[in-house]
């Protein structure tokens, strides 16, 4: 039973899921809180490598919630530069992660 606000939910739900660029920006700030990184410094986790993509990003429409996720194929390293001096320091590892909303 499809009425207009059901399908503009929808297309919501679609739209924020689809958009990589979203949910990662959302990780780097949970990390970049989480881990206590000081202002000067970035987070970085690697989506790609030299041979393309190196994570799968998946939408599932589950018990009328969205499911999002990113899932790497092998462990991907969370790195912290600092934008000041060029200092390189892995902290983490992450091979996937996943949010719900509804």
């Amino acid at each position: 039973n499809w009425d207009g606000q059901s399908i503009d939910r929808f297309l919501f739900r679609v739209c924020k899921a689809t958009s990589a660029n979203y949910c990662v920006g959302e990780i780097y700030a949970q990390l970049h809180e989480r881990l206590r990184v000081d202002e000067n410094c970035v987070v970085n986790i690697a989506t790609a490598g030299p041979s393309g993509p190196c994570v799968d990003y998946v939408l599932q429409l589950e018990d009328g919630a969205c499911k999002v996720e990113m899932v790497w194929g092998q462990f991907a390293d969370i790195t912290v530069l600092s934008v000041v001096d060029g200092e390189k320091l892995v902290v983490g590892r992450m091979n996937k992660i996943s949010t719900r909303f509804p």
